[in-house]
Parts: C-alpha cells; sequence; structure tokens
C-alpha cells in the first residue's frame, strides 16, 4: 500500500493542517471545501488504532457531519477516557455531540475548548452553529463573528462560509444575509466558479428587490386570529390553510418539515402573487425519491383573512404529481406569536406571546406538557424510547404516524423485524418494531411502527431525527402549541377545556 507522506503537521487554532506533497490528498483542503463523504472514504479502509490523532479526530468529525455520529460515539469515548484532554479533542467531542442531537454536552465540550484556546475558530463556528439550534440567534452571529476573526483562512474556508450562511439566514436579517452572500460570491470568483458565483449574485439581486428589513414578518389584526383548518383529502390528516386569491381557493400544508420555510407548486398561484425570482436550485421533497429542479423566489405578502405574511422566501417547483399541495408553509418559522395547530377543533390559531400566557392558564395542569424546542428550520423535542434511551424528536406535520430512524434504533438496540411493503409499484425493504414515546408527561405507544434508515440529514452538522411525530398521532386528541418566545412546544391533550 503506498504511503501518504506528511512533511509538515501544524497546530493551529485546534484544526490539524496537514500538507501533503502535491499529488497526494490535502485533507485540510477536503475538510474547508466540506467534503466530508471523500474524507471518510480515506479512512474507513483503515484500523482507526493506527491512525495519527489528528486523522482520527478528523474521521470522527466527518463521520458525524455525513450523519453518522452514532458511528463515531464509540471510538469518541475510547479518546476522551485514554488520551488526554485538549482544545482539539473537545473540539471534536462537541462535533460528535450535536450530531447525535446532545446539545448540552455538546456546548460543555466546545465552550472548554475556547476556554483553554480562545482563538480556537473551529470550535467557534461549531458554537455558532450550536446557537442556532438552541435557537439563540443573536449569539449565533456573535460566535461566527469571533470565528471569523480567528480563522487565518477565512475567505477560502467554503465550510466557515456555509456556516455562516445557516447563521445570517436563520436571522431573518436581509441587510446581513446579503452582507454574507458577497462574501460568498466573492469566493467563487476566486475559484473561477462561475456556477456558484452567478448562483449568489441572482441571490442578491433577489434580496435587493424586498421591501423591508426581515424575512417572514407576520402580522395579525388583534392579539389572536384563529383560521379554520381542512384535511388535504378525505384519507389524511395533513392539515392545511385556505388560500383565497382572485378568486380561487388553494391548499397550503402546515409543514414542520419544510426546511427552507415555503415552498410553492401551483403554477397559477405564482402568478396571482406578487413575485420575484433568484436562483436555480436543487430540491428533495421526503415524498419524491429524486432531485428536482426549483427557483429561489420571494413572495411578498400573502393573507390568509387577516393573517398575513411578509417577504417569505423560499422555493418554486411545480408539482411533482398531480394529487399534491398547492404551496408548504412552515409554521415554525413565524416567530412573531405563538403558533397553534388544533387537532382537535381543525384550528390555526396565532396569538401574542401575552394573550397565549393568559389563555394558558384557563387550562388544567393535567392537559398540558412542555419541553424545550430546538431548531431553526425543524422543531426538534427531546424524548425517551421504549423507558430507556434519550432521543430527538421531530414534530413532522408533513408526515404520518410514528416511526424512527434505523441507525437510531440500531444504537440503542432496539429488536427489529425485517419487512418489505408495496407504494407506488415499487418494493421497498425496510424494519418493525415496538415504540414508546415519552414526550414530556404523555405517553405514545404503538405496538409496531416503520423503521427507516435515515434519508435527510443537516449537511452542516450531520443531526437528523431519531424519531418522528406525526399528524396521524396527534389527530383528534392534541393540540400543538409552538412558542417562540420561550423556545418551547406545549402539548395539550383533549378535555373539557381543550378548546381554549
Amino acid at each position: 500500500m503506498r504511503k501518504i507522506i506528511c512533511f509538515v503537521v501544524l497546530l493551529i487554532n485546534g484544526i490539524i493542517a496537514i500538507r501533503l506533497p502535491a499529488q497526494e490528498i490535502d485533507l485540510e483542503e477536503l475538510y474547508r471545501k466540506a467534503q466530508f463523504e471523500k474524507i471518510v472514504s480515506i479512512f474507513l479502509p483503515k484500523r482507526f488504532e493506527e491512525l495519527t490523532m489528528e486523522h482520527k479526530f478528523l474521521f470522527l468529525e466527518s463521520l458525524a457531519r455525513t450523519g453518522e455520529g452514532f458511528r463515531a460515539v464509540p471510538y469518541l469515548n475510547g479518546l476522551l477516557s485514554n488520551c488526554e484532554i485538549d482544545d482539539a479533542l473537545l473540539t471534536t467531542s462537541g462535533i460528535v455531540y450535536h450530531s447525535i442531537g446532545n446539545f448540552s454536552l455538546s456546548e460543555k465540550f466546545l465552550k472548554k475548548a475556547v476556554a483553554l484556546n480562545p482563538e480556537n475558530d473551529k470550535a467557534l463556528y461549531c458554537l455558532a452553529l450550536l446557537k442556532v439550534y438552541q435557537r439563540n440567534f443573536r449569539e449565533a452571529v456573535f460566535y461566527y463573528e469571533k470565528a471569523v476573526k480567528a480563522d487565518f483562512n477565512r475567505d477560502d474556508n467554503l465550510f466557515g462560509l456555509l456556516i455562516g450562511s445557516r447563521v445570517y439566514e436563520s436571522s431573518y436579517n436581509v441587510a446581513l444575509i446579503k452582507a454574507h452572500y458577497e462574501k460568498l460570491k466573492s469566493y467563487y470568483k476566486r475559484g473561477e466558479n462561475r456556477k456558484g458565483f452567478l448562483k449568489y449574485e441572482k441571490e442578491v439581486n433577489l434580496l435587493n428587490r424586498i421591501n423591508g428589513e426581515q424575512l417572514f414578518s407576520t402580522k395579525i389584526p388583534e392579539g389572536k386570529i384563529e383560521l379554520p383548518i381542512v384535511d388535504f383529502n378525505s384519507d389524511s390528516f395533513y392539515k392545511c390553510l385556505l388560500l383565497r386569491v382572485d378568486d380561487k381557493e388553494y391548499k397550503v400544508l402546515l409543514d414542520t418539515g419544510n426546511a427552507p420555510g415555503w415552498t410553492i407548486h401551483n403554477p397559477e398561484l405564482i402568478d396571482s402573487l406578487s413575485n420575484y425570482f433568484g436562483s436555480k436550485q436543487s430540491t428533495s421533497t421526503g415524498s419524491v425519491e429524486h432531485e428536482f429542479q426549483s427557483d429561489s423566489v420571494i413572495i411578498e405578502k400573502i393573507d390568509f383573512c387577516g393573517l398575513k405574511l411578509f417577504n417569505l422566501k423560499g422555493y418554486y417547483f411545480k408539482k411533482p404529481r398531480e394529487n399534491y399541495f398547492d404551496a408548504n408553509l412552515n409554521p415554525l418559522f413565524i416567530r412573531d406569536y405563538v403558533v397553534s395547530i388544533d387537532f382537535i377543533n381543525n384550528k390555526f390559531i396565532l396569538r401574542t406571546p401575552e394573550q397565549f400566557k393568559k389563555d394558558l392558564r384557563e387550562i388544567e395542569a393535567a392537559l398540558i406538557t412542555k419541553v424545550p424546542l430546538y431548531g431553526d428550520q425543524w422543531p426538534f423535542i427531546p424524548v425517551k424510547v421504549n423507558g430507556y434511551a434519550e432521543a430527538l424528536a421531530m414534530i413532522e406535520t408533513g408526515a404520518e404516524d410514528l416511526s424512527a430512524k434505523l441507525e437510531f434504533a440500531e444504537f440503542i438496540h432496539m429488536p427489529l423485524t425485517a419487512a418489505t411493503k408495496e407504494f407506488r409499484q415499487k418494493k421497498y425493504d425496510y424494519h418493525k418494531g415496538k415504540l414508546e414515546v415519552m414526550l414530556g408527561e404523555f405517553l405514545f405507544q404503538r405496538p409496531e411502527v416503520e423503521i427507516w434508515p435515515k434519508r435527510f440529514f443537516d449537511t452542516e452538522c450531520g443531526l437528523y431525527d431519531h424519531i418522528m411525530i406525526g399528524p396521524w398521532a396527534l389527530e383528534g386528541n392534541y393540540i400543538l402549541h409552538i412558542d417562540p418566545v420561550k423556545n418551547e412546544v406545549i402539548l395539550q391533550k383533549s378535555g373539557k377545556k381543550a378548546g381554549t
């Protein structure tokens, strides 16, 4: 086997920089370019014990960022037990534990790393991304800007720039997003990447069309508004708002799994709304196996009978099939009001925090449970699975019932049974297993659920939902409240005051 000869190894700011001969692979450059799958493929054939400590860190971090954090945990725990603890090991630990949804332990490791080495730009970048997940968006900007100052390779660090996109996009601040996109334009221009340059040039031009300082701003007439919601069709519990434009009615799915926040699929609808188009994107959706082209778009305003949303930035792509929603709106992107999806009375309710606090006092304590809310694009909550395993669940109103991911199920040694099902004339192999989910004080249990391999994960940190809670689990019995001020999810059972 040909040996890779490293002739300079530098420890800079907690990142191991490896300079290899020109004909060999520059691992540092791969990391900066966010090519984590390639790094994993380089190290997978090797014995972990034979890797240098620097290569062990790179391998575990790259595993985590490719959605394989659970595979990295046993290796990491061995290092934590047997090696000297320095800021590089602490940084790797924070990255791995973020990828499996243990946010408190991730923060503990990363802050210790920064305490040991205040110029550790990798740890600072990771703290910025972690703060996005903890929904502390101002602190995310603070840590990101500290990371940029500490990063000697800031102009050529694509991964750092991608984290910056996530940080500034989650702020909804148009000026901050535009300024950051200008940096990405410069990065791609220096690299003579015309496609990347044109993408961000179009995105900057798109943002220049916005009248206002914020994306996804919301207004309601008073302290509270109630709107009816309908099922998408007779055999589903997909809850839709009705949007009337030019005497036509469109169904907009309330979809907490919609990462962009807003997507539109009906050509008549988009032609009826005031809109601006930006760059073309590759888009994936859960019910379609392949990627397809979409257009970045901003809708100036939509009005759901008094609920007004402004500057909705998202994607437009035509319906992948006839029986599909006209548009999808993620209510998690509404941050000005407490959002309630009432699966008992079929209502969508927005309230000011003060009004919600007042209404909550009138509900019997036994009918509600509260859990922390995490995530900027998807609503993640902590749950306990089968009585013993801590897990991260996503409440996905665009899914179906309870389900679990195979990688998590195997990690906690859940008993599994192989199964096959047919869907749209194709056969799929999957697994089944018994599932109990403790959400706060409420227990959801099924003698058998579907368990599938993960399909989507966060490409910056590798995180995905271990458990999915869909609308079938909530229909007729629960009201889901999302409080963006306290960063809480409140689940309310049916009862004599359930309609409050």
